[in-house]
């Protein structure tokens, strides 16, 4: 089956369409300096971003710093109106009663209320619902996600004694600019710059017309600002680790051990209970709570997706079991055969593979983000190309993908989606995954390169080569000094 089949007919739409659906609202771009080996990245979060470089060199490690950005902004306080002091809370109730009389006239009931936010009191907001939250937050998550006892610990050695990470949003028309800053010292510090533009000039009506309506509008007024300043870091995430394979087949062992040393707690009390990596504990959850739910019409695409990358790749079909109270097991079957395997049975890349399409067919939804760490790993250069162009499709289903990969098949499939893009659709039709084109603007290359010194390693973006067909990673020069060394090898050979 051909890949640009992978979006049904009965969604159908030209990839200009498609792909104005996935572009974002808010442009979100993350700046990080003197964390970990990082001197300096400046990464635009592109719906389809790529990690790329040696090994050693941060890629996994900004993959981690993004996932625990994204989590924070689960963590904030919204509607929490006590945390406002009383002078701010009078100042609220002005406020409101000025929007609420905006409304007063019939004909605008529908429409929202033109007003601007007094400088106090988005100050107050910022500080007691923005950034005294995040910092807490942003520092549980670092040590949560590294396993570090102190954020210190991820300031560069050989660099200044403090790490600083920014995140800054604005519209595709640029009036839009806010930043959210934060250093990470003994302790984490955070200051928000909100947007240009008013956040709530237009309130939504029904916020207003409700006894909670103080309540309600400070919880607008948060979420407003708050997506704003995290941008697409506002959405879920999900996280697929680099050692997910032995994850899979480990994680019956891993839940039965945490369960026995619950039910003998206090027993052991001086044996040290060894604490998983969060990006592995988290997916481990997921993989536990993961159950055919409802996710709504909006996820049928990405659902399709699944099925048709199961096909083309596995070749065969991935079950899930629940036994033992729920728990669930996963199985695969292979096309033609009457009964299944234990996925632990199966081969390196089943199960590589495997919470790829997992994931796709029971977890995520539109507009969710899904990093995955070197997806080609044990899977046939062939099937890497299927592969990217899948993950192409869930881009075009709402999915928003990040990866790291030390593979040149992934960049050079990544190049082809990229360069169709420049076709007229009505040419494309004869092409191999014509109708997955993706533009530039929705596809980003980052190379992480060590510096001369070996100090530590800087980040840049790497624009397609339309004469080599890829994205300049490196690759090349191995290929070259191979190349230089087998004909050294065959000269000498050649003279005996």
């Amino acid at each position: 089956m051909r890949a640009e089949r992978i979006y049904n007919s009965a969604h159908a739409l030209t990839t200009q369409e498609r792909v104005a659906t996935m572009a974002p609202e808010t442009r979100t771009r993350l700046r990080v300096t003197d964390f970990g080996p990082i001197i300096d990245a400046d990464v635009d979060l592109r719906p389809f971003t790529v990690l790329i470089g040696p090994s050693n060199t941060g890629k996994s490690l900004l993959s981690a710093l993004i996932y625990a950005l994204h989590r924070c902004h689960r963590g904030l306080p919204w509607g929490r109106t006590d945390l406002l002091d009383q002078q701010e809370a009078d100042l609220r109730k002005q406020w409101i009663a000025q929007a609420t009389e905006s409304l007063r006239n019939p004909a605008q009931a529908q429409r929202p209320a033109p007003f601007a936010e007094t400088d106090a009191l988005l100050a107050s907001v910022q500080r007691d619902f923005i950034a005294a939250p995040v910092a807490a937050d942003f520092a549980d998550e670092l040590r949560r996600c590294f396993g570090v006892p102190s954020v210190a610990r991820l300031i560069r050695k050989t660099g200044p004694d403090v790490s600083r990470v920014s995140l800054s949003t604005h519209d595709d028309d640029g009036d839009r600019d806010a930043r959210l800053s934060v250093e990470l010292r003994d302790e984490v510090s955070v200051r928000s710059e909100p947007p240009e533009r008013p956040l709530l000039g237009t309130l939504r009506p029904h916020v207003l017309v409700s006894s909670r309506q103080h309540r309600l509008a400070i919880a607008e007024m948060v979420a407003q600002l708050a997506n704003a300043l995290f941008g697409v870091l506002a959405n879920t995430v999900y996280y697929l680790p680099a050692d997910r394979t032995g994850t899979m087949h480990a994680h019956r062992l891993l839940v039965r051990s945490l369960i026995r040393r619950a039910s003998r707690a206090g027993l052991d009390a001086q044996q040290a209970v060894p604490a998983l990596p969060a990006v592995v504990g988290d997916f481990v959850e997921a993989l536990i709570d993961m159950q055919d739910r409802d996710r709504g019409e909006s996820s049928q695409p990405i659902r399709e997706v699944a099925d048709q990358l199961e096909n083309a790749v596995l070749a065969g079909a991935l079950n899930v079991h629940r036994v033992q109270a729920g728990y669930p097991e996963f199985s695969y079957r292979p096309e033609g055969w009457d009964d299944s395997l234990p996925l632990a049975n199966a081969s390196s890349m089943v199960s590589e593979v495997a919470p790829i399409i997992l994931f796709l067919r029971y977890v995520v939804s539109p507009g969710d983000t899904l990093i995955v760490e070197e997806p080609e790993a044990h899977v046939h250069p062939a099937m890497q190309v299927a592969l990217v162009r899948h993950l192409a499709a869930a881009v075009h289903a709402g999915v928003r993908v990040l990866l790291t990969t030390h593979s040149e098949w992934v960049l050079e499939t990544l190049a082809n989606l990229v360069r169709m893009s420049a076709i007229p659709e009505g040419k494309r039709e004869t092409l191999e995954g014509g109708g997955l084109a993706l533009t530039p603007e929705h596809v980003g290359a980052w190379l992480f390169k060590p510096s001369k010194d070996k100090a530590g390693s800087f980040v840049e973006e790497v624009a397609l080569n339309v004469h080599s067909g890829t994205f300049p990673a490196g690759f090349g020069e191995v290929t070259d000094a191979l190349y230089d060394d087998w004909a050294h090898i065959s000269n000498l050979a050649d003279a005996q």
